[in-house]
């Protein structure tokens, strides 16, 4: 019996595993790719050269963030954080970026962001910026990023929690019968004398320094309210502070020596009940000047106005009508304008915020900012810290009643209210000192929820996680973060990682596990108040260390972790699992720093960057191990851009006399050689001295050389790939040149579209397959493979090895050999220029014209037990792609002894 030809081989193979025993590669995957992965934008996917990039901008700065803003109608932004500046830029305008729009400062610190409708707000640990559709930039707390101002209060009960974005707030009234709100000046004594009738009246005060005196209407003393009748014999007498007296419209009388000895008062206003004014009642008030005279007054006491020589009084009847005042003559004595009507009445807007100043009032939405008898307050309003009430004097009854009040102030810095009382907020929450504002504006990490913004991640609060609360009509404010919205996950100083939005929950990660957990999933509940939500914990993860960034991808909840790329894996009601999808590739993803790598989204792939390496989990090809879901991956290598590089010089096939041409044309100049130029009839040609002659040379637009700087950051848009290096250069995928004709073939003369081949106009052409005019390295790898008979030695059928690869001009592809026996030859160089035709089988070459190309490649290798094929392109814009790879072979016998396996 003869020997038996087996073939094997390697078709519809997708991604790569790094496993060390290669058990996944066997399943249908490389062992090793470089630079490689599948275009399913292609007319026929298979594993092939990614296209190359190209540099759009050097910002010069380190980069901090990078932002999408979608203003609608398919035009969408970027924005780069960039040192100390935020720049913007329209997308489909990359390429043209000669000058770009320098949007503001920001801190040089890693920034995050949120979206809001068309608004972009950005954060950098220290503050809120505002983008615009337009592209207007706004700091918090200048026009344009205003934090929401709530209405802490309405009616005298809680309507709004205080924001902790900002010190200010407002309330609001309805104000009714202006008497029942008449102004009480802090401190002053009443003395009940008729309980049954329920009046009292005032018989002096204990603050000594209050220097305007207000007489309410009513007071309510014990649980009872009481009306005020009068002001009682020697109230006040000898208070030589006092400086004006107000009374209510219920006050009937004015008691003997009441303000006698007050040398400070000036100015007197009784309202139209008062009846009597007593005995000596102003007596030696030297310096009142004005005392206004209600309708009702019926009697004057002897001596009432004594040595008080300036006094002029205002009456509102004539003088037949004040003749008829018992003892009317001490008033008449005095200067009297008569037909002079006072109705203003002084009014107490209670606060019930702890307020440090008020900043505005408006009455019926009518900011009051002048003052007069002509205006609805006769007097600028003046806040009381002591009976934490606005005093404000109305021109007249009319300009109040029935009108809705709105009072702006500022909050004292150290309070906040929960739940009705003064609370220092973060001292008895949080343990911590930190002003509210600095709680949010320092939080770093991001996300949007159940139509909110949820912001944790401040370095000095742990656990903590805010989120931006409705206004009193339901309307979410992105610049609103309530007092009582916010929620505390774990214990310990572990930090949060990232924030995920799942569609059950929000998940929130934690840098460790202190016990209690390090990913806390939440779901909204109605909470009380109006409408509230709140976020309790659902569910709790323990033993997974959070070590990275998470994203959303295809509705999978993906996260890093110490298990490398991992799934929050649904399982039933909100509980869910984890599992790592990032088996394949793990012994090289864990060697990257986690916490640091950039996580997007980009045509179907999740794009995971760190350090100059990408790795590329395809969202459309999976498998199944263990139970569990695996993506195929793919591994990019060389992504950045490099400072100092060098032009890369190749030998002409052409000279001028004099200069020789020995050396091959078209192969690459080493970059040892000098590169010099002379010029010669009219035109410069640069040339290298080797062994005392001159070779010509012509510049290329490749490049070499360089100090790299590796991408560090990447975002994806649509078709579109950027990313930005670790010394600021901002590059693009080339996947947006399909189609696209090379400006180093549209700007030769006599070039003509109609030229152009039809097939090209659907593929990325190769010239745009470099990385930055730097030649990448690409390169696939089969296991090393014993053909399921690791106990048996074999043959290779000499010339069997047949590679199907895609055929795009200037392809380049370098095979390689290697067996255990520790021998890796190159076999063959393609194009077929460069093949060696000793052994080579024409019999089995098939010419085509499709997309598809059958290169038998001659190999013949002996005594092996396991073999690997390797496929290499490092050629200038030269992409390769594969279909397949086969080969034949016959089995040899048994193992020797002794025979080393490596």
């Amino acid at each position: 019996m003869g020997e038996r030809t087996l073939t094997k081989s390697y078709e519809n193979m997708r991604g790569v595993s790094f496993d060390a025993d290669q058990s996944g590669s066997k399943n249908g995957r490389y062992s090793y790719l470089e630079n490689m992965y599948v275009d399913y934008d292609s007319d026929q996917p298979t594993v092939e050269s990614i296209p190359g990039f190209r540099l759009l901008r050097s910002f010069g700065s380190k980069i901090y963030g990078v932002f999408l803003q979608n203003v609608g109608s398919d035009k969408e932004y970027i924005i780069v954080h960039a040192g100390t500046k935020l720049y913007r830029f329209e997308k489909s305008r990359r390429d043209s970026l000669q000058s770009i729009t320098v949007l503001g400062k920001i801190s040089a610190n890693k920034s995050s962001s949120f979206s809001f409708g068309t608004d972009l707000y950005v954060l950098d640990g220290e503050n809120i910026y505002r983008i615009t559709a337009s592209g207007s930039f706004y700091t918090l707390g200048t026009t344009g990023c205003m934090p929401y101002i709530p209405t802490t209060f309405k009616n005298g009960e809680p309507y709004e929690d205080r924001n902790l974005l900002t010190n200010e707030f407002c309330e609001v009234y309805k104000i009714g019968n202006a008497l029942d709100d008449l102004y009480e000046t802090p401190g002053l004594v009443y003395e009940i004398t008729d309980e049954s009738n329920s009046t009292c009246t005032v018989s002096g005060i204990t603050n000594s320094s209050e220097t305007v005196i207000d007489i309410p209407t009513y007071k309510v003393l014990g649980n009872k309210r009481y009306r005020i009748i009068g002001i009682a014999d020697y109230a006040f007498a000898a208070n030589t502070k006092i400086k004006e007296l107000h009374t209510n419209h219920g006050l009937e009388f004015i008691g003997e020596e009441a303000f006698m000895g007050c040398t400070a008062l000036s100015c007197v206003t009784l309202s139209d009940t008062v009846k009597k004014i007593g005995r000596r009642s102003f007596h030696g008030a030297t310096a009142l000047e004005s005392f206004a005279i209600g309708k009702g007054l019926e009697s004057v006491g002897s001596g009432a106005f004594g040595a008080a020589s300036k006094l002029t009084f205002s009456y509102p009847y004539t003088s037949v009508e004040i003749a008829k005042i018992e003892n009317s003559s001490v008033l008449t004595s005095y200067t009297i304008k008569y037909g002079v009507t006072y109705n203003a009445v002084t009014v107490a807007l209670k606060i019930h915020s702890p307020m440090e100043t008020y900043t505005y009032i408006k009455v019926d939405g009518a900011t009051q900012t002048s003052y007069g008898d002509t205006y609805t307050f006769k007097y600028k309003p003046e806040y009381n810290a002591a009976s934490g009430a606005i005093r404000m004097v109305c021109s007249n009854r009319g300009c109040i009643e029935e009108k809705i009040v709105e009072i702006g102030g500022s909050l004292k810095n150290e309070s906040t209210r929960i739940d009705g009382e003064c609370a220092d907020f973060f001292s008895s929450v949080f343990g911590a000192s930190i002003d509210p504002k600095e709680a949010i504006v320092g939080c770093t990490k991001v996300a949007s929820y159940d139509g909110r913004i949820f912001l944790s991640a401040n370095p000095d609060l742990g656990g903590s996680v805010f989120y931006s609360a409705t206004d009193a009509h339901g309307s979410v404010m992105p610049l609103y973060f309530g007092s009582r919205d916010f929620f505390i996950d774990g214990l310990g100083d572990y930090k949060v990682n990232s924030l995920l939005t799942t569609s059950e929950a929000l998940a929130v990660f934690k840098s460790g596990d202190d016990g209690s957990g390090s990913i806390f999933y939440h779901t909204p509940k109605v909470a009380s108040g109006i409408n509230k939500k709140s976020y309790p914990l659902s569910y709790v993860h323990a033993g997974v260390k959070a070590m990275g960034g998470s994203f959303n991808f295809f509705d999978e909840a993906m996260f890093l972790c110490d298990m490398g790329l991992c799934s929050l894996e649904r399982g039933s009601g909100t509980y869910r699992s984890v599992k790592c999808r990032s088996g394949a590739i793990n012994q090289r993803l864990l060697c990257e720093s986690l916490e640091n790598i950039s996580i997007t989204e980009w045509c179907g792939y999740l794009v995971l960057c760190s350090g100059g390496k990408i790795f590329l989990a395809d969202s459309r090809d999976s498998y199944s191990t263990g139970g569990s879901k695996q993506y195929e991956w793919y591994y990019l290598t060389g992504i950045g851009t490099y400072k100092n590089d060098r032009t890369v010089y190749r030998y002409s096939s052409v000279a001028p006399t004099g200069f020789f041409t020995y050396r091959e044309p078209d192969a690459r100049v080493s970059d040892e050689d000098v590169v010099m130029s002379v010029y010669v009839n009219g035109e410069t040609v640069y040339y290298v001295e080797q062994d005392n002659k001159k070779y010509a040379v012509y510049p290329t637009s490749e490049r070499s050389g360089g100090n790299f700087s590796s991408a560090e950051t990447v975002i994806g848009c649509g078709n579109l790939l950027f990313f930005f290096t670790k010394g600021g250069d901002m590059c693009v995928f080339n996947n947006d040149k399909r189609g696209e004709v090379p400006s180093e073939i549209s700007s030769a003369t006599g070039f003509s579209e109609e030229d152009y081949p039809q097939e090209m106009k659907s593929k990325i052409h190769p010239y745009f397959y470099s990385f930055n005019n730097h030649s990448p390295r690409y390169a696939l790898q089969t296991v090393m493979d014993e053909c399921s008979a690791p106990h048996l030695t074999k043959k290779s059928v000499r010339s069997s090895l047949v590679i199907k690869c895609k055929s795009p001009i200037r392809s380049h592809i370098v095979c390689r050999v290697g067996t255990d026996r520790g021998v890796y030859t190159e076999r063959t160089s393609v194009p077929a220029s460069k093949l060696s035709f000793d052994t080579l089988d024409f019999s089995s070459i098939s010419f085509v014209t499709d997309d598809k190309c059958i290169i038998p490649i001659s190999e013949g290798e002996r005594g092996w037990i396991s073999k690997q094929i390797t496929l290499v392109g490092e050629e200038y814009c030269s992409p390769i792609g594969v279909y397949s790879i086969s080969y034949q072979y016959k089995i040899k016998g048994k193992i020797r002894k002794n025979q080393e396996v490596i």
